[in-house]
């Protein structure tokens, strides 16, 4: 009997630690961001004239059939990246043929350059957005 008490003690101070989450912030609220994600070794084939604002980290880059998807960070807020990457394409004579900003993400859809795509902004942490770019041949 005592063994099962005994048990029955450590399952549920297990579960109570577990239910805790994993962290100090107040629900909804993102956590600190840890160092800045390390660069990709390959350089993005963009096409010309395709303006990244300065801060992007660009940390992979992918082949999915014709589309070329360009993963990153960018170091700041969601309302700065938002506005480097519109300000940049009308910039660069892209056209953006529909943006979006809510809280925590953003989309700026663009066509250019024999191109069209998306730039996917998200935040998954405080001071940084993840940054997500599909381009494709038009």
């Amino acid at each position: 009997m005592r063994r099962i008490l005994a048990l029955s003690m450590v399952a549920m101070a297990v579960l109570a630690a577990c239910s805790k989450g994993g962290g100090d912030t107040v629900e909804g609220e993102k956590g600190t961001c840890g160092p800045t994600p390390t660069a990709a070794g390959q350089v993005p084939n963009l096409p010309s004239g395709f303006a990244v604002p300065e801060g992007v980290t660009v940390t992979s880059v992918s082949k999915a059939g014709p589309s070329t998807i360009v993963e990153g960070s960018f170091e700041g807020d969601l309302d700065a990246a938002f506005e480097g990457f519109k300000d940049g394409f009308e910039n660069a004579g892209f056209d953006v043929t529909k943006s979006e900003q809510e809280e925590d993400d953003a989309e700026v859809n663009f066509s250019g350059a024999n191109t069209t795509g998306q730039v996917k902004l998200s935040v998954p942490c405080e001071g940084r957005v993840g940054v997500s770019i599909t381009i494709r041949p038009a």
